[in-house]
C-alpha cells in the first residue's frame, strides 16, 4: 500500500471528497445507464452515503428481456 505524509493524505482526502460531491451533484441529471453505473461504482468505492441513492436510480433504469 502507498504511504503518504499527512499533508499529501489530507490533499488526497480533499480530492476524493470534491470528486464525490461532483458526482452526487450530477447524479439526478444523468440519463445514461452507463454513466449512472460508473458513478454508482465510484461512489461505492469512496464509501459515500450517496451510493445507495445511485444504486436505486440504477435499479430503476434496469431493463429486462424474456423475464431476465
Amino acid at each position: 500500500m502507498f504511504q503518504f505524509d499527512s499533508d499529501a493524505e489530507q490533499k488526497l482526502n480533499k480530492a476524493i471528497e470534491k470528486g464525490t460531491d461532483f458526482l452526487k451533484d450530477r447524479l439526478s441529471t444523468m440519463e445514461s445507464e452507463y454513466d449512472i453505473a460508473i458513478t454508482t461504482y465510484a461512489l461505492s468505492l469512496a464509501k459515500s452515503a450517496a451510493a445507495k441513492d445511485a444504486w436505486k436510480i440504477l435499479k430503476s433504469k434496469a431493463k429486462s428481456q424474456g423475464g431476465i
